[in-house]
């Protein structure tokens, strides 16, 4: 069972690979003044980008750690795409790596931070059965595809407990000029998720 779960485990992973490839070019920026992270923490900066114009919304996931795990994508499958749902993809597709990720290797992380400019997805994901995150505002109705974003997102959220890898989510306010590193960061996973929008 041990060895059908790494085979799975690892061909979805390649699959995601393929799907979205990594980041070639890394944003600039000034961190020069940031250290290269030694914690045990894996820290993980996701972001959303919708237009309405366009048929689907772009997302980015950042590793500070570790530039070259950089990367963006483009997302055309939902029927009624909107930025929160960008920014809930971003988070999943982050956490669905790192699930693979502690599954396949042995990684020195002992726990994740997640962080997010989406105060919304993190009320939506820490108050989870409470049924009015799952409603679209304009409509008023339920939203299939925002509920089962957040399903997912939780299930997620319990396999990461049962292999002891702890995850909490931290906001980071958006488009600030501060230099500390949590603000550069997320500007970079700004441009990133942009980025992939606009090239579609």
């Amino acid at each position: 069972y041990l060895n059908f779960m790494f085979n799975l485990s690892f061909l979805i992973f390649k699959m995601s690979l393929t799907i979205i490839r990594p980041v070639k070019t890394y944003i600039q920026c000034e961190i020069s003044n940031i250290t290269i992270f030694k914690s045990k923490t894996l820290k993980i900066f996701t972001d959303g980008s919708y237009n309405e114009k366009i048929k689907g919304f772009g997302y980015s996931i950042v590793y500070p750690h570790n530039k070259l795990w950089n990367f963006k994508g483009f997302n055309k499958d939902f029927k009624r795409p909107n930025n929160n749902k960008a920014e809930l993809y971003a988070i999943y597709k982050a956490l669905f790596l790192a699930i693979s990720m502690f599954i396949i290797t042995k990684s020195k992380f002992k726990s994740i931070i997640l962080y997010t400019d989406s105060l919304e997805c993190i009320k939506g994901i820490t108050n989870y059965y409470k049924k009015s995150i799952f409603y679209n505002r304009y409509t008023k109705k339920i939203d299939k595809e925002t509920k089962e974003l957040y399903k997912k997102i939780k299930n997620q959220l319990e396999a990461l407990k049962l292999l002891n890898k702890p995850v909490s989510f931290k906001f980071v306010k958006a488009h600030t000029n501060k230099k500390e590193y949590i603000f550069i960061f997320n500007n970079i996973a700004d441009k990133l998720a942009k980025s992939a929008l606009l090239k579609k």
